[in-house]
């Protein structure tokens, strides 16, 4: 019979027990929902002294699971945490947990009403989507600063949001940081070592372990790592002659974790994914790259995947854009990206771009000629390959397979 019970759900993670007392030494595994929807399963075999000796429970009690979420639950997000049987589908006891809301303390609420200037524009792309393109236009735009210049790669907000997530995340011992590595390592940082679901005991009330590391000290470091990003954009757009600038622009993956860090620190973030047809993408892979088709094939895949997910999420704070109607129809895109941000003169995709770029970063004769490149550039079993791994994502983009 399967016997379990959900101990604890806090934002960061979800603990408890669960067994199948006919078969008590042969773990199983549970299953993680968030809203509605699959997350993740977790194996429950970790040591629980209060099930040692139990009947049904086996002599060792290993029936203790811990799932940490990849991304802590924001503060101002509400949640419902379901944890399932993964081979009945049963509800483990004591059934959906709801995590509320935190809402900011009545002494800083007037500090987040002026939120900072400029704000983020994350332009999530796959590598050689013409996403160097874009960012150059998109900072020639007076009210739009860069990190940097040419191939426009330094992400600082990226940088710190990679920090933000490894301070607030709880600990995980087996793959990264340990208390002894304070001492043993000075090169890296990891996950918090002392903020772990097994490390309660340490505490006369557990709930301030959750409540400090959970609550407290992400805003702390949202704040510290707002204020950073902030001042960099600032001083860059001083340099560039830029009066206060709307927003800054930086480039991010489509599995990037500062997609959800940004919207933490900047509730203010805007994102702009740029698509392109991803056999141009596999073919442009190869000849900058030389990259395997196979392994790019593969890489295309996996990013497709979550190009679909962002795409099916709906947010109102996203626009896509593809890289074919940015070269077909440029002012129509200009107008279109312009408006989602609120800018005052469009963006200008209608000149071809510095030939010094060019001749470092293209691998066609003109942008022009890198769209459907694949029609020559693949062979016809390549095709048929790319037709069967990508066709959900061709067609659900409206790209030509044929």
């Amino acid at each position: 019979m399967l016997n379990g019970c959900v101990d604890r759900v806090t934002r960061s993670l979800v603990s408890g027990w669960a067994t199948d007392t006919d078969f008590p030494d042969q773990p199983i595994e549970v299953v993680i929902k968030l809203n509605g929807y699959d997350l993740g399963t977790a194996i429950a075999n970790r040591e629980r002294d209060d099930l040692k000796g139990r009947e049904g429970f086996g002599g060792a009690g290993q029936h203790g699971f811990i799932y940490r979420f990849d991304y802590p639950i924001p503060l101002n997000l509400i949640a419902e945490i379901t944890v399932e049987f993964l081979a009945s589908r049963a509800v483990l006891p004591p059934g959906p947990l709801k995590i509320a809301a935190v809402a900011e303390p009545k002494s800083r609420r007037g500090a987040g009403t002026n939120l900072p200037s400029p704000a983020p524009v994350l332009m999530t792309t796959m590598g050689r989507s013409g996403g160097t393109m874009v960012m150059e236009k998109m900072g020639a735009n007076p009210d739009i600063i860069l990190a940097d210049v040419y191939p426009y790669e330094t992400r600082i907000l990226g940088y710190y949001a990679a920090a933000y997530r490894a301070l607030i995340s709880p600990a995980d011992h087996a793959n990264s940081w340990h208390p002894d590595d304070l001492v043993n390592s000075s090169l890296r940082l990891g996950f918090n070592p002392y903020f772990h679901a097994e490390q309660e005991w340490r505490y006369d009330t557990p709930e301030f372990m959750y409540e400090f590391f959970e609550v407290a000290a992400p805003r702390h470091l949202a704040r510290a790592f707002r204020k950073l990003v902030s001042d960099y954009y600032e001083r860059r757009a001083a340099i560039a002659g830029k009066k206060k600038p709307h927003y800054f622009i930086e480039k991010c993956g489509v599995d990037d974790p500062v997609r959800y860090v940004s919207r933490t620190l900047f509730p203010d973030t805007r994102e702009l994914v740029l698509l392109r047809h991803p056999r141009d993408v596999i073919c442009s892979q190869m000849s900058f790259w030389g990259n395997d088709f196979h392994a790019s094939l593969m890489g295309m895949a996996t990013a497709a995947e979550a190009m679909m997910l962002i795409k099916q999420s709906n947010r109102q704070d996203t626009l896509f854009v593809r890289y074919e109607d940015i070269i077909d129809t440029p002012g129509t895109c200009g107008d279109a990206i312009a408006g989602f941000l609120g800018l005052a003169s469009p963006i200008n995709f209608t000149s071809e771009g510095r030939e010094a770029i060019r001749a470092v970063h293209a691998t066609t004769k003109s942008a022009t000629a890198s769209k459907e490149r694949w029609r020559q550039d693949l062979s016809e079993a390549q095709k048929s390959e790319c037709k069967r791994v990508l066709g959900k994502y061709e067609e659900f983009f409206g790209y030509s397979s044929s």
